[in-house]
């Protein structure tokens, strides 16, 4: 009978039970920080020719991504047929 008291006292402890949902919340998060990969720091881009719009659009992008320290590298191609061969 001691222990059922024992029991009944800890378990419907409104405190352990937070404390216990913000330990469980903390493990999974720990656990998602360590299994889930970073995003790249480093992208490639077909571009198409050097005088098109996509290779304005690239260099524009470019200085953007790096003030989020991204590297960009920008590839020069004969066009949309060369992109898709890119793959």
């Amino acid at each position: 009978m001691i222990y059922m008291k024992f029991i009944k006292r800890y378990l419907y402890n409104p405190i352990a039970i937070t404390a216990t949902f913000f330990a469980v919340l903390i493990i999974v998060f720990g656990v998602l920080w360590i299994l889930i990969p970073p995003p790249p720091k480093v992208i490639d881009m077909a571009t198409g020719f050097p005088t098109g719009l996509y290779y304005q659009f690239g260099e524009r992008l470019k200085t953007e991504l790096a003030q989020e320290d991204v590297k960009l590298d920008l590839i020069k191609t004969g066009g949309t047929v060369d992109n898709l061969t890119l793959k």
